[in-house]
């Protein structure tokens, strides 16, 4: 029933009664809006609503009113200030289509319907979602904690200064164990303070880099899609999307982390960008850069061969007055492990000292009996999805099967083909109770394009029930359960179909996948590893082909006694030779 639809979403919670504002961005925690005329409220996320006796009883005549708004068309749907009905009416339309903007403010009509109108599944779905609660297993994404009382070394202190003092566009880089990413925390804290955390944009190239980091992908923020268009014609695609125009017009410093998976020509193309839409003709428009990352891991991934690294580009000379190598390697767990790596890091031989240990390392670790397995990282998408497949397969829960729906304006199958091309999400999704899975779009906030979790149970929409043993019986035929996931970040959420689109001139909606937003992810490619720090890993190196892609997968361990590494060939410790000519060329912190 529609009325079933609108339940708000499990999720963890640490008081007794739910924060109803953490709702505030998703459409799906909205049941029963009072569309009143005189008040639209805006709660920011540490805001409570108004006591439960203040709140006013909705008109289930309004409620159908408004879904009979609902035009699946509509793509970019945009909640109306000062008119509680039109935000009403916006909430209930099918927001699929619909980009998720961290930025936005949190708007919200002001009253809910009565407690007593909402479902009573809803406070048991809390109970659950409480005794559902594991924090051995929730808080695995890297917290970042208050950076005051971190003590930086002279180096770090001089980037820091000309960050914050100087105020200059800055690159910096290292070698594992230099203290890169601490020095970001740092720098994300400070700027934070001085500009307002409104006015600094924290990305990376990928979704899961953008996690480690608390921002989001570089795509996401600029507004460019894949950014393969012309910059013109990105220009002007930005342009017709107030939201992403404005953000571009109001931010102070942008971050960029994992640089060497950024494309040079598309960072040409966001240099552009930022110039027109701020008509200010300083690099970047004016906007302060801090980049960061590390060359010698993994390239940008090239579609087209003509892939170039951001320090090729001309862009890149106006835009970055310092470029900085951190040298200092901090005492770490593990001193022979980080040795090997910046071996590997460089490429050529390795010591008689590295190669000994990676005869060690072919050994699998001793983990305690605690379920937990090794992220498994392959080289190759086929690897990963046969290793994610036998996983599956050994899971003795009943299987849920999800088939995409694709559509094509004038059944035009070549767009149909590239939009599949492009798209993360699977032909077909099968997936049962305790598979671990990565999401592929940004939901909320907190739940972005990278978020990993595990299916602990379905949704039956048309019961309004949720299934935790994952085998019920005697369901109606043709009963679609959507999967509830627990993600590492400790919230629990189903997961309902979103839909990826290809966009022709002026916005028109050329093809368009509608599919659950989950893969699995026992297994992940080395390249959607890079910027991770996983505690348990185990690396098959047998079908590397890329430069820099051994050092990338084994960099990502904690210490040598969490690493397994299988199919090792001392070919396969690769550098690129341009890299390694430009890194002669960089100023080292002494």
């Amino acid at each position: 029933s529609y009325e079933s639809q609108k339940t708000p979403p499990v999720q963890s919670m640490q008081d007794s009664e739910p924060d109803l504002s953490t709702y505030s961005n998703d459409i799906r925690g909205f049941r029963a809006i009072q569309p009143k005329t005189s008040t639209t409220k805006v709660l920011s996320r540490k805001e409570r609503w108004s006591d439960e006796e203040d709140w006013e009883p909705v008109s289930k005549k309004r409620v159908l009113k408004a879904k009979g708004y609902n035009n699946i068309e509509q793509r970019s749907i945009v909640p109306q200030k000062n008119n509680a009905f039109q935000t009403a009416k916006s909430l209930y339309l099918d927001q699929s289509n619909a980009e998720f903007d961290p930025y936005a403010e949190d708007e919200s009509p002001g009253k809910w319907s009565d407690e007593e109108d909402w479902d009573p599944t809803i406070k048991q779905q809390i109970i659950e979602a409480k005794k559902h609660h594991d924090p051995h297993h929730l808080n695995t994404i890297p917290q970042v904690s208050s950076t005051d009382d971190i003590e930086l070394t002279e180096e770090q202190t001089h980037v820091l200064d000309l960050v914050l003092k100087s105020r200059e566009n800055v690159f910096y880089t290292g070698s594992a164990g230099t203290g890169k990413s601490i020095l970001l925390k740092k720098i994300i804290n400070e700027v934070k303070k001085l500009y307002g955390p409104e006015n600094v944009a924290v990305t990376a190239p990928t979704g899961i880099a953008a996690i480690n980091v608390g921002g989001m992908t570089i795509h996401s923020f600029s507004g460019i899609g894949t950014g393969d268009d012309k910059a013109e014609n990105l220009l002007k695609k930005i342009k017709r999307r107030s939201l992403i125009r404005d953000r571009w017009k109001s931010i102070k410093v942008l971050v960029i982390d994992e640089i060497s998976m950024l494309d040079g020509i598309l960072f040409d193309k966001l240099e552009y960008i930022a110039r027109e839409i701020r008509r200010n003709q300083k690099p970047f428009g004016d906007i302060q850069i801090i980049i960061t990352g590390d060359f010698y891991q993994l390239p940008p991934v090239s579609k087209t061969g003509e892939c170039k690294f951001c320090f090729q580009v001309d862009s890149w000379q106006r835009v970055v007055k310092h470029s900085l190598q951190l040298t200092r390697i901090f005492r770490q767990r593990d001193d022979e492990l980080i040795s090997m790596l910046n071996e590997m890091r460089h490429g050529g031989n390795l010591s008689s000292q590295s190669m000994a240990l990676i005869k060690r390392l072919q050994i699998a670790p001793k983990y305690p009996p605690d379920g937990i397995l090794p992220t498994e990282l392959y080289a190759r998408n086929d690897s990963v999805n046969r290793a994610n497949q036998s996983h599956l397969a050994r899971i003795t829960h009943k299987a849920q099967k999800y088939i995409a729906e694709d559509y094509a304006l004038q059944n035009d199958s070549v767009q149909l083909q590239t939009l599949r091309k492009s798209c993360l999400a699977y032909d077909t999704l099968e997936i049962k109770r305790d598979a671990q899975v990565m999401l592929i779009k940004n939901l909320t906030k907190d739940l972005v394009n990278g978020s990993r979790g595990i299916v602990i149970g379905f949704y039956d929409v048309q019961k309004n029930s949720y299934y935790y043993n994952g085998e019920e019986e005697n369901l109606p035929p043709h009963t679609e359960l959507y999967p509830i996931v627990r993600f590492t970040n400790a919230i629990e959420k189903v997961i309902y179909k979103e839909a990826w689109t290809l966009e022709g001139v002026g916005g028109i909606e050329l093809a368009r996948r509608t599919q659950i937003p989950l893969v699995l992810a026992w297994a992940i490619s080395i390249h959607k590893s890079q910027g991770q720090t996983l505690e348990r890993v185990k690396v098959d190196l047998g079908r590397v082909f890329e430069k820099g892609q051994a050092y990338v997968a084994l960099s990502r361990a904690t210490s040598a006694d969490s690493l397994q590494v299988l199919n090792f060939r001392q070919d396969l410790v690769m550098a690129h030779k341009k890299v390694a000519e430009y890194y002669t060329s960089l100023t080292s912190l002494v």
